[in-house]
């Protein structure tokens, strides 16, 4: 059991800034887990400048998880870290009664947040909240999605609930940060031209693809944002990412197989992911390398 101090809500919420590294779990071929690919990312994710590991739906695969297997890459996850950084684990979409009982068991383990992915999926705005609500009570939690305005507004004086996962469209981000920005300390989910929109708008913490096999990328962003450097954030926007992205249009499996090639191209994590998912094949890895290189993602300038 992880017997380090729980983090209050505050302490959180500061803790929470800058670059992001959201885990992306590879599999081997055989559809095992790659735990030496996740402990690799930990580290290069740390070592890069990030102080936030977190797992989530969709980047760490948890929708072809078990629960079991959920459980067994958050104790991982949490282990490696030791308490590095801070840490944020994750549900499935899940009914309110099992995700309020996993709640206690990351409790157990020492995780620092928990984000509901129920948030994302459930419509009512009044299930968003009560469940919310309710895992709040257990461990601070992280809310993830676009859920509609009714709905936060009944969560925003919930002590346990101190941040957001934000992953609506521009129009939406803009609004909540504007609207709840004071109340929650909100991440962007997704690229990093996407981060640059809401910097304006008071958002300091990202989820940054860049953490996890070319950290000088997110951290090279983060200066630059930092020292009020808008030309040299869009140029890496502009020159590194967009390029990286256009790439995803043609290839078989979109982002997360691309992603999962860069990550066995960099020598990370295994390329593999589970099916029905598409895996990148030989031929992707020979396709993509080039550019990759071009861009200085596989090795540090």
């Amino acid at each position: 059991m992880n017997r380090q101090a729980r983090k209050s809500p505050d302490e959180i919420r500061t803790l929470l800034e800058g670059p992001v590294t959201s885990i992306p779990t590879s599999f081997l071929a055989n559809g095992d887990m790659d735990w030496d690919g996740v402990a690799n990312i930990i580290e290069i994710g740390l070592e890069g400048g990030s102080g936030v590991i977190l797992l989530t739906a969709g980047d760490s695969q948890l929708f072809y998880l078990s629960e079991d297997e959920i459980a067994e890459l958050t104790r991982f996850t949490i282990d490696r870290t030791a308490g590095r950084a801070l840490t944020v684990a994750a549900t499935g979409v899940w009914p309110t009664r099992q995700a309020e009982a996993f709640a206690h068991r990351c409790v157990e383990w020492g995780v620092d947040v928990l984000m509901s992915v129920t948030t994302f999926h459930a419509q009512d705005p009044e299930g968003v909240a009560t469940h919310n609500a309710a895992i709040s009570k257990i461990i601070p939690v992280m809310l993830v999605g676009y859920p509609s305005h009714q709905a936060l507004d009944m969560l925003v004086d919930e002590p346990g609930i101190c941040c957001f996962k934000e992953d609506g469209p521009e129009a939406y981000a803009a609004e909540t940060l504007q609207k709840y920005g004071h109340h929650w300390k909100i991440m962007t989910g997704g690229a990093l031209w996407r981060h640059l929109l809401e910097w304006p708008f008071g958002c300091t913490a990202f989820m940054d693809w860049s953490m996890t096999f070319a950290p000088h990328i997110g951290a090279g962003f983060w200066q630059a944002l930092c020292q009020n450097d808008v030309v040299e954030a869009r140029r890496i926007t502009v020159e590194v990412e967009r390029p990286l992205w256009d790439l995803r249009v043609d290839f078989r499996g979109g982002w997360q197989t691309m992603w999962r090639a860069a990550l066995e191209l960099s020598g990370v994590a295994s390329r593999y992911l589970r099916s029905p998912q598409l895996s990148a094949t030989d031929e992707d890895l020979e396709r993509i390398q080039p550019t990759l290189k071009q861009l200085g993602l596989l090795s540090k300038p």
